[in-house]
C-alpha cells in the first residue's frame, strides 16, 4: 500500500516524506507549489480589477443616466413670470376683473380661455380700499389712516394666479417708521411650473426676510388661499413638511384634507370707516411657523373631495422657504 504522506523525487525517483523540502537522497530540491491562500488573493485581485474596471464603465454610464434625467427634470419646468405688488385700492370690480381674467387667460399654467372670476371667493365691492404690505410693516395695521395708500398686500395673488397659496403677515413687527423694503413681505422670489408632474414650486428668501424682520422670523403665518379656491381646488393635504410647526397640533391640514374657506370681501379689519376689500375668514388649521431656513412644505390639492389619501392630486403645491 503506497504511503500517502511519501512523495516520489522528480530527478532519482525514490520516496521521500512530502513535509521535506528536498530529497534526502540525491538533495534535488522539489520547485516551490503556490499556496492556496495566494491563488486566493490572486483571485481577489483580479476580481477587484475587473470590477473597478468594468465599474468605472458602469459609474461613467449611470452619471450620464443621471445626467439625462437631471435634464429631463429641467426640460420639464418652466418659469413663472411674477408680478410685483400694486395698488388695488378703490379700483371698481371691473377693473380688477378684467386685469384677474386677462392674467389666468395668459397663465403659463392654466391657459384658461373661459375663466371668470368665482363669486364666492370674490366678494369684493366696487372702489374700497385694499390693506396696504408697506403701510404694516411701517406703522402697523391699527390707528393707521394710511393702510390703504400703498402696495396692496392681496395683490400678490390677484396679479398671480399661480401662487395658489401666499401668505398674510400679521402686524407683529416692533420696528415702526422704517423704510419699506421688499423682504418686509413675504413674497415669492421664484416660481416654476413642472408640468409633467403637475407640481407648482415657489421659492421664498425666509432668510432676508426674518433678518430684516426678526420679530416675525417665528410668528405665526396666516394663509392665504383664495386663488386655489378660485381656481377650483378646494380640497388641501400638506403631504411633506420639513422644518414647519402648525399651531393647533392635532387638527391642521397635514394631518388630513381640509376643505378651504378663503375669499375676499369687505370688512372693518383695517381700521377705516368705509372698511376694505380683504381676506376671509381666518382658519386655524392652516396657520403654522416657520422655524428654520430651507424648510419646506408640499401641499396636494384635489377640487373634490378625496375618497382616500393616496389619491393623485389635481395639481401639488410646493413652497421652499430659504
Amino acid at each position: 500500500m503506497t504511503d500517502k504522506n511519501q512523495k516520489a523525487c522528480r530527478f532519482c525517483n525514490n520516496t521521500y516524506n512530502k513535509k521535506h523540502k528536498s530529497c534526502p537522497h540525491c538533495g534535488f530540491r522539489e520547485p516551490m507549489q503556490i499556496g492556496f491562500c495566494f491563488i486566493f488573493v490572486l483571485i481577489i485581485l483580479t476580481s477587484l480589477i475587473l470590477y473597478f474596471s468594468s465599474g468605472g464603465k458602469y459609474l461613467q454610464f449611470k452619471q450620464e443616466i443621471l445626467s439625462k434625467n437631471h435634464s429631463k427634470i429641467e426640460n420639464n419646468l418652466k418659469e413663472i413670470s411674477l408680478r410685483p405688488l400694486c395698488n388695488l385700492s378703490y379700483l371698481s370690480k371691473d377693473e380688477i376683473f378684467s386685469k384677474r381674467i386677462d392674467y389666468v387667460k395668459n397663465s403659463v399654467v392654466f391657459n384658461d380661455k373661459t375663466y371668470k372670476p368665482n363669486q364666492n371667493v370674490y366678494q369684493i365691492e366696487d372702489k374700497l380700499p385694499w390693506i396696504a404690505a408697506d403701510k404694516i410693516s411701517k406703522y402697523g395695521l391699527k390707528n393707521n389712516p394710511n393702510i390703504a395708500n400703498g402696495l396692496s398686500r392681496h395683490s400678490i395673488s390677484v396679479n398671480n394666479p399661480e401662487i395658489l397659496i401666499s401668505f398674510i403677515v400679521p402686524d407683529y413687527s416692533t420696528k415702526k417708521n422704517k423704510k419699506y423694503n421688499e423682504d418686509d413681505y413675504l413674497l415669492p422670489k421664484k416660481a416654476l411650473w413642472d408640468f409633467k408632474n403637475k407640481t407648482i414650486k415657489t421659492y421664498f428668501n425666509f432668510s432676508a426676510f426674518s433678518n430684516i424682520n426678526p420679530d416675525f422670523s417665528t410668528a405665526p403665518m396666516y394663509i392665504d388661499e383664495t386663488n386655489a379656491r378660485d381656481l377650483g381646488f378646494n380640497w388641501i393635504l400638506a403631504d411633506e413638511t420639513q422644518g414647519i410647526m402648525f399651531e393647533n397640533m392635532t387638527n391642521n391640514i397635514s394631518i388630513r384634507p381640509y376643505k378651504i374657506k378663503g375669499c375676499y370681501k369687505k370688512g372693518d379689519g383695517c381700521g377705516l370707516k368705509e372698511g376694505c376689500n380683504n381676506y376671509s375668514p381666518y382658519q386655524e388649521e392652516m396657520v403654522f411657523r416657520i422655524l428654520e431656513k430651507n424648510s419646506y412644505i408640499k401641499i396636494k390639492m384635489w377640487k373634490n373631495k378625496p375618497k382616500r389619501l393616496n389619491k393623485k392630486p389635481d395639481i401639488i403645491y410646493e413652497m421652499y422657504f430659504e
